[in-house]
């Protein structure tokens, strides 16, 4: 099974969502061998965008850019298509890169779940 879990900011930065997405990726690939791959928000706009990190799981960065009102991650329906998870995720909360989550989850024909993560680092 492959997941693609979908968060707006690097798994290494602070935060509710990111520490949701990393210990839950973590554990799913550690202890059920689930093929786990991260869309990652590059961070601040305009800030460097390495493109993949491999460890502690395999974390795809993407540009964060304005759209929606928000913000949304570039390339990441062809990143999606390419990868044809089993399911996409999202972790963090309803915003426009959710909405944009679960259109990429529609497009692709695969359940999408949103994981809400507000304030969990407190």
């Amino acid at each position: 099974m492959r997941l693609l879990l979908v968060v707006p900011w690097p798994l290494t930065s602070h935060g509710g969502g990111q520490r949701l997405a990393r210990e839950l990726a973590v554990a799913l690939r550690t202890h059920h061998q689930i093929d786990v791959h991260v869309a990652a928000g590059s961070g601040l706009p305009g800030g460097p965008v390495c493109a993949v990190v491999e460890e502690p799981v395999r974390e795809h960065r993407l540009p964060l850019v304005p759209a929606r009102g928000g913000w949304q991650l570039e390339g990441l329906v062809p990143l999606a298509e390419r990868l044809r998870p089993d399911v996409l995720a999202f972790a963090s909360h309803a915003s426009p890169c959710a909405e944009q989550a679960a259109d990429a989850a529609r497009r692709l024909a695969v359940p999408f779940v949103l994981l809400p993560a507000i304030h969990l680092d407190c």
